[in-house]
């Protein structure tokens, strides 16, 4: 039995690492980006759960370092069945105009929209031939189903929906499946994500 592949962004961060643990559960091989002082803390927690991990020291989502991360994954374990990417916690501005500068839009930008479309561009051709191929979106609980939404994390989102509902119709048309999960969506999975993996994707690996 051949394990499915899947790519995971921000494996450190506590929903990431509930992530890991539970797609190697489902019987996942995964390559996940991380800092590199938690790589190896992680890998071993993957590995633990019954599945083979390789952890990629990311901390910039630019073009290249994010391609790299594709193709050494694909290297790795032969292919690549399933991108997972989580979206950023909020930076705490309040106010878009009054407390965003340049460099704070480019940043939510970067790990958001620009970063999810780079990583499913470079991901596509991989994914593209697979039998059971999906893309899933996940926004982490940010503390609290009741908060409001702050300056960065409304831009994010927003651009983030943007991307997703103008490549949604592509991702389609090559036999990818896209799914998306918000805060709210996910609070009570919160603990242990795994029933809410099981709803999503395959659990037994394919021959």
């Amino acid at each position: 039995m051949t394990r499915r592949i899947a790519f995971l962004t921000k494996g450190e961060t506590p929903f990431g690492r509930k992530l890991c643990t539970a797609l190697a559960h489902l019987g996942y091989s995964i390559g996940f980006t991380c800092s590199k002082e938690s790589s190896c803390d992680l890998q071993k927690a993957v590995e633990s759960a019954g599945g083979s991990a390789l952890a990629l020291a990311v901390t910039d989502f630019d073009a290249n370092t994010l391609s790299k991360a594709v193709v050494t994954t694909v290297e790795h374990f032969g292919r690549l069945d399933v991108l997972v990417f989580l979206t950023d916690p909020p930076s705490g501005a309040s106010n878009m105009l009054l407390d965003l500068d340049e460099g704070d839009w480019d940043s939510c930008m970067n790990r958001g929209a620009k970063g999810f479309f780079l990583l499913a561009k470079y991901a596509l051709p991989y994914l593209i031939d697979g039998e059971t191929s999906h893309v899933i979106v996940f926004e982490p609980p940010r503390g609290g189903d009741a908060r409001e939404p702050n300056a960065t994390e409304g831009a994010s989102d927003g651009a983030l929906a943007a991307v997703l509902f103008g490549i949604s119709e592509e991702l389609a048309s090559c036999g990818i499946k896209l799914t998306y999960r918000n805060h709210r969506e996910i609070a009570e999975a919160e603990s242990d994500p795994t029933t809410l993996l099981e709803r999503i994707l395959p659990v037994t690996p394919r021959e």
